[in-house]
């Protein structure tokens, strides 16, 4: 794939020189800037319904929420810690993952592959739950223009009853340098996206 290291970096030299072969993309968080807030509007796709909303981010220490608003109402929210170690979903669709869960760490490679474990916490229950984040290049085409963004798919096992099989569900983010995480999946019943126009 033609998606050289630098692109990842967003230009940048990354602290080392680098060829497309090369191992390690993203150096650290400066580099990559994923807590950029995704551009003013989205849309937000619910039960495959699309409802524009606004995004505003709001900061605390080192954690980002991204708030997605209809008329000043907050249709959803997304919470991310960012250090210089790692990009960490801290909770998201109504819930908390404890540790946080790392979508990327730094310094790493284009395709990664990593293990989470924690609890999943909503409203006042917390369920054990373990992942699996796997990370590639994939080119996502929004507005029929091409991305080069590093894809980030989290597949997530839940014990939802002991001695029981868990449930799974998949979690995918799209990460453009210094724009963010610029779509995002949360299975099929909550998707943010650009707005179509």
């Amino acid at each position: 794939m033609a998606f050289a290291a630098a692109t990842l970096c967003g230009g940048c030299s990354c602290g080392r020189s680098h060829t497309p072969s090369s191992a390690i993309i993203v150096e650290s968080p400066e580099d990559f800037a994923p807590a950029t807030t995704p551009g003013a509007t989205a849309d937000l796709i619910l039960g495959g319904n699309k409802y524009p909303v606004n995004i505003r981010a709001k900061k605390d220490g080192d954690q980002v929420t991204f708030l997605l608003l209809d008329h000043g109402e907050v249709f959803e929210s997304e919470t991310y810690q960012s250090t210089d170690k790692a990009f960490s979903l801290v909770n998201a669709a109504d819930e908390k993952y404890d540790p946080p869960l790392p979508l990327l760490k730094f310094p790493m490679r284009d395709v990664e592959k990593w293990s989470w474990s924690g609890n999943m916490v909503t409203g006042t229950i917390a369920r054990k739950a373990t992942a699996t984040i796997s990370t590639t290049r994939e080119p996502l085409y929004l507005k029929s223009s091409p991305h080069e963004t590093l894809k980030v798919t989290v597949d997530i096992g839940l014990e939802a009853n002991p001695g029981k099989a868990p449930l799974w569900r998949q979690l995918v983010f799209w990460f453009e340098p210094g724009a963010g995480i610029i779509k995002r999946e949360f299975g099929s019943a909550s998707v943010r996206q650009p707005t179509d126009d």
